[in-house]
């Protein structure tokens, strides 16, 4: 819902709220939405200010590529629901972008 976007403040707006932490979760929630309806790389960065552990899970939209690598870059700094949307949209690609990036990362090895 357009209504959801909060429109009339910016993503660096959004982003700040995230200070608020609990009481944040309609800057998520609006940030969520803008990245559903118009997704751009100032509000997946706005998003970012949110962190991982948000008040609310809202459920993340399709992710282009280049946001999806983005959120795989550093998946412990985004919300689960985008992390798992980054590994969806990398999935379905023809590489299988987040095993590179764990194997890379060493995320399994001991």
């Amino acid at each position: 819902m357009r209504q959801q976007e909060l429109r009339p403040l910016t993503d660096a707006a959004l982003a700040d709220m995230a200070a608020y932490t609990t009481a944040a979760w309609p800057a998520h929630l609006a940030l969520t939405a803008r990245m559903t309806n118009d997704p751009t790389a100032d509000t997946l960065a706005a998003l970012k200010a949110h962190g991982p552990r948000t008040s609310v899970q809202a459920e993340a939209p399709r992710l282009a590529p280049d946001a999806a690598a983005t959120v795989l870059e550093s998946p412990f700094d985004y919300p689960i629901s985008f992390v798992a949307a980054a590994d969806r949209a990398a999935r379905s690609g023809s590489d299988a972008y987040l095993a590179d990036v764990a194997a890379d990362a060493k995320w399994f090895s001991s």
